[in-house]
């Protein structure tokens, strides 16, 4: 059975169109059509039927309309009509996918969960679909009516309202304000008091370079209330007629901009591995995260995990924005809060010349663009918190995924995801993608090892394979065991392995701030002593500071990713930082060299003859204790401590 109701009533059952002529039977059908599937008490019908003033045969007349109604939807057998009769009332028994009124609010309920999940796409078209079910006014030809029938009415011309508003909007914001104003007109003049459509109307023409028109709506909505009902338009709408005034563009920019922005490179064919993270990365997406840090050590395959999760993600309609901050490209100045500002605004359809020289003036405009999208944003390679803060938006469905090789953990309101160097089995895959048939076997784990587990050292590895066909993996292997060529083989043309590490020794080495400077030179002195793991307390005498001192030093180069921290609060590093240090420590004076390894060794000393008194406190071995550590220079004359 079919029943519609938002227009003229209408019944088709059995494959025919059924007449419900009698205007009190058409009233009592409505009224069962309101409740499908539920008891309508016999009195609700009384009084919906006759009012306050019901005749002394109400009860019985409404028999006769239940039969005639059950007569008029089965005329040849009347008891198989589709009216229940109840002990308290009557109900009418329908597939409520029949009933028009009950599809229009399941997709009207269907698209707002469209829209929490940022599919826009698939909002529009359930708006769409929902409003064709319209064929008038609700209920259009029953009379007489009633207080139920008429509060339902308006119900569902408010629903329908809404969902004409949530659709010209999205119209709006895709840039189809022609569209948009064909239908605005017709329905403020339908409904003159209705804001909204006042203001999605003045934006439309506005949109279409009529902004003399859009200020005219202004006058005219406003001339309607406050001869009418005596007050001003509301707030957003004055605000836009003051943004109209002024010209402003961030009112063409949503409008002028064609075409959704998609600007993340190209995903990496020999992506492998990073299961857990991405899961993480879009676990933390889908709770609506607005910022994520995706930090860890230079090489780690950062870039390629974020472009990796963005494509898999369908939950940003609006496009995404991508940005090379360059805060760890060798050689090339990290860009400005400004210059990426302007990247943004041009890419969102603001002109040149509209773009603002000030950055906060920039960065305002940037988020009212961005407001009220579903975009990813991603900030690749940031330096500084101060680099990313003026790209963050200010709310809305926009998320922004910012890389980095230093935590940012004074972000306000950033979710961490730190990425590691590849699982052993995932670098051992990547070789072999990468060096196909090139004498695999047993060597790969090695070269794998060599690089780190680093993406980054392992394609270049590949790559001097690749350009060395002679060579096999056995043959590299050889090379790169020698610590003092390593970093000199992980190089191809520009890009190389050592100046990658470098960049994020010599950001701490320029730093204005001391902790910083003193992290770059604890860095240098591990190289010198040839350390790779340190604690707190060997810290404090490398550096000859206190140990509170000591620890924010080496927790500011677990910061920036050159060491990391395990549970037992040891630092250590990478092999490959490790010979960066060691190369970096020809910086380091001869004096604070000599100074370094004297305070390490007696420090050494110390710590031995500790438990030596326990063992032997008549002192018998303390000739030895004081020879357990030694200081020797290797063939470039660098000084290393060594335990004899």
């Amino acid at each position: 059975m079919e029943l519609l109701v938002l227009g003229p009533l209408s019944v088709g059952w059995g494959g025919r169109t059924i007449e419900v002529g009698r205007p009190k039977v058409r009233l009592l059908l409505a009224l069962l059509a309101i409740h499908a599937n539920r008891v309508v008490s016999t009195e609700r019908l009384i009084d919906c039927l006759w009012g306050d003033s019901p005749v002394p045969s109400a009860r019985s007349n409404l028999k006769t309309y239940v039969s005639a109604l059950r007569a008029a939807l089965s005329p040849d057998a009347p008891s198989k009509a589709p009216i229940r009769t109840a002990p308290n009332g009557y109900a009418i028994d329908i597939d409520t996918d029949g009933v028009d009124a009950i599809r229009f609010e399941r997709l009207i309920a269907r698209a707002g969960d469209a829209a929490r999940r940022g599919a826009e796409d698939v909002r529009v078209s359930l708006l769409e679909s929902a409003l064709t079910l319209w064929r008038g006014r609700p209920f259009e030809d029953v009379q007489p009516s009633c207080d139920l029938l008429d509060a339902t009415i308006c119900r569902f011309e408010e629903l329908r309202l809404g969902a004409v508003e949530d659709l010209l909007a999205a119209r709006l914001a895709a840039g189809r304000h022609s569209e948009a104003l064909r239908e605005l007109r017709g329905w403020v003049t339908r409904h003159p008091l209705r804001e909204r459509l006042w203001e999605q109307l003045m934006l439309a023409l506005y949109r279409d370079g009529r902004q003399a028109e859009a200020l005219r709506a202004y006058q005219r909505l406003r001339e309607r209330l406050t001869d009418e009902i005596g007050m001003e338009p509301s707030v957003p709408v004055r605000d836009l007629h003051s943004r109209i005034l002024k010209a402003d563009p961030s009112l063409l920019a949503r409008g002028t901009a064609a075409t959704v922005p998609h600007q993340l490179p190209l995903d990496v064919e020999t992506f492998v591995g990073r299961g857990a993270e991405l899961t993480d990365l879009n676990r933390i997406l889908a709770r609506g995260s607005p910022v994520v840090v995706v930090h860890g050590p230079a090489g780690a395959g950062k870039s390629a995990l974020v472009i990796r999760a963005a494509g898999n993600v369908s939950r940003f309609p609006d496009g995404e924005l991508y940005v090379n901050l360059h805060g760890a490209s060798p050689g090339v100045a990290p860009l400005t809060a400004a210059e990426c500002l302007g990247r943004f605004l041009r890419a969102l359809g603001v002109s040149v010349a509209d773009v603002p020289q000030n950055t906060e003036e920039a960065a305002a405009l940037y988020r009212s663009l961005i407001a009220n999208r579903r975009m990813l944003v991603v900030l690749d390679n940031a330096s500084s918190v101060g680099q990313v803060s003026s790209l963050l938006p200010g709310g809305g469905g926009t998320n922004v995924i910012i890389t980095s090789r230093r935590r940012l953990a004074t972000l306000p309101g950033a979710t961490h995801l730190e990425v590691r160097p590849l699982a052993p089995d995932d670098a051992r895959l990547l070789v072999e993608r990468l060096v196909d048939g090139r004498g695999l076997g047993p060597q790969v784990r090695k070269l794998a090892a060599l690089c780190d587990h680093l993406p980054l050292a392992i394609h270049l590895a590949a790559t001097r394979l690749r350009n060395r066909p002679g060579w096999t993996v056995a043959d590299l292997v050889d090379r790169l065991c020698d610590p003092n060529r390593r970093l000199a083989e992980l190089a191809v043309g520009e890009v190389c392995l050592r100046s990658s590490i470098e960049v994020s020794h010599s950001a701490l080495l320029s730093s204005a701030d001391d902790v910083d400077q003193e992290a770059a030179r604890a860095l240098m002195l591990m190289g010198v002593l040839r350390l790779r793991t340190i604690d707190v307390a060997t810290a404090a005498a490398l550096l000859g500071r206190p140990a509170d001192r000591a620890e924010r030093v080496l927790e500011r180069l677990a910061d920036a990713h050159l060491l990391e921290v395990d549970d037992s609060g040891r630092f250590s590093c990478y092999d490959l930082v490790g010979l960066c240090a060691t190369e970096a420590a020809a910086e380091a004076s001869r004096n604070d060299i000599s100074a370094a390894v004297g305070r390490v060794v007696a420090y050494y000393a110390a710590a031995v003859q500790q438990p030596m008194a326990l063992v032997d406190p008549q002192g018998r071995c303390g000739l030895v204790a004081s020879r357990a550590h030694i200081v020797r220079k290797d063939d470039l004359g660098r000084s290393s401590a060594v335990v004899a």
